[in-house]
């Protein structure tokens, strides 16, 4: 075996893989041996590898590697060679770098990166991580990077903006695919309570301030997670019309779910009104009329939750009577609750254009 070594890249493994990469088209990752090196494309970078760390984890490189090795037509080269690399499609070559960082980093620095206060370079290169050892079934690290992007993601207020929608939403659909349904759905419910708010809009106007929702209402209808996008679209809702009238990343079919989904969630609240309305006029309870004109008047015109928030202690007078009046009270509260549970678990029907079709 030959001891001719390569010097391995200084800033393979730091976190400037932008520099790097604009930098060269050639990167050496780590220590090898000429025979136990391999050369792989990622896009237009070339990265030469140590086989046996790659395989060490990975049962996808350890079966490409055990195929036979064919020549190239034109070099005559065996394939694995720097002049006949190996092609690894569809694959970023910045997270390509990421998960090469996790294979050959040692572990005082990787528990470095975990305490970094970066929250958002960090979801990235962790996500990357994610998506790439469920591409290469490296379960090891496919578990540690789901944990620590969990941890990341939803235990502290991070900005969504528009480099991670995509990533965190193909987190979920590829762990949907993968069959961890139970780590899929605990990501898509906490992204979802992480754009919508039931107890305070002051939460709901910084999320809105820091979210791309037509970024990621894009990247849920390309994944096919609709309950997902459906609360992307109530949260644009949310934001003056302006916001999002005018973005060309939107499809006519997408501006007219936005569009039927206004007119459903301003006709479910006029429906709610006038039934606590009839039920003020009907047993003289002492129900304002001014009080449900603040409702409207306090919250924005699509935001169902928030009005449905602000109706609680109307009601809470209702139920506090006795007779009669509390029957129809109790009836109110129910309604409202109803709403709630729908708009948590089944917020898509707001959405649905066929409905809204059909009642126009």
């Amino acid at each position: 075996m030959t001891a001719d070594r390569t010097t391995p890249c200084p800033t393979a493994l730091c976190d400037t893989e932008q520099n790097t990469l604009a930098a060269a088209t050639k990167l050496w990752i780590g220590e090898y041996y000429d025979e136990d090196g391999v050369a792989l494309r990622v896009g237009d970078t070339l990265f030469r590898i140590s086989r046996s760390r790659l395989t060490q984890d990975s049962s996808v490189f350890r079966d490409m590697f055990s195929l036979p090795r064919p020549q190239s037509a034109v070099s005559g080269e065996r394939e694995g060679t720097m002049e006949n690399p190996i092609v690894l499609a569809e694959t970023d070559p910045r997270a390509f770098l990421h998960y090469l960082w996790v294979l050959y980093e040692r572990p005082p620095v990787i528990e470095s990166f975990l305490e970094s206060k970066d929250d958002v370079f960090k979801l990235r290169k962790l996500l990357a991580i994610l998506i790439l050892t469920h591409k290469y079934e490296n379960e090891a690290l496919h578990s540690w990077a789901i944990k620590y992007s969990q941890r990341t993601l939803f235990t502290r207020a991070i900005p969504l903006y528009r480099a991670l929608v995509d990533l965190v939403v193909q987190a979920i659909a590829l762990l949907r695919c993968g069959q961890d349904e139970r780590t899929a759905d605990e990501f898509e419910l906490a992204l979802r309570r992480y754009l919508v708010d039931d107890c305070t809009t002051e939460v709901r106007k910084d999320v809105m301030r820091s979210i791309d929702a037509v970024g990621l209402i894009l990247a849920c209808d390309a994944w096919g997670l609709d309950k997902l996008a459906a609360e992307a679209r109530y949260v644009l809702l949310l934001q003056p019309r302006s916001h999002w009238e005018s973005d060309c990343r939107l499809t006519q079919d997408q501006a007219m779910r936005l569009l039927c989904g206004s007119d459903a969630l301003l006709r479910r609240w006029s429906c709610i009104r006038d039934e606590v309305l009839k039920v003020d006029q009907a047993y003289n309870a002492r129900l304002s009329r001014a009080r449900i004109l603040d409702v409207e008047v306090d919250t924005r015109p699509y935001d169902l939750r928030a009005k449905l928030v602000a109706l609680h202690p109307i009601v809470e007078n209702f139920c506090s009577r006795s007779g009669l009046i509390l029957e129809r009270g109790l009836r109110i509260r129910d309604v409202i609750s109803r709403e709630q549970k729908t708009l948590a678990d089944h917020m898509d029907v707001y959405f649905d254009v066929s409905k809204w079709s059909a009642s126009v």
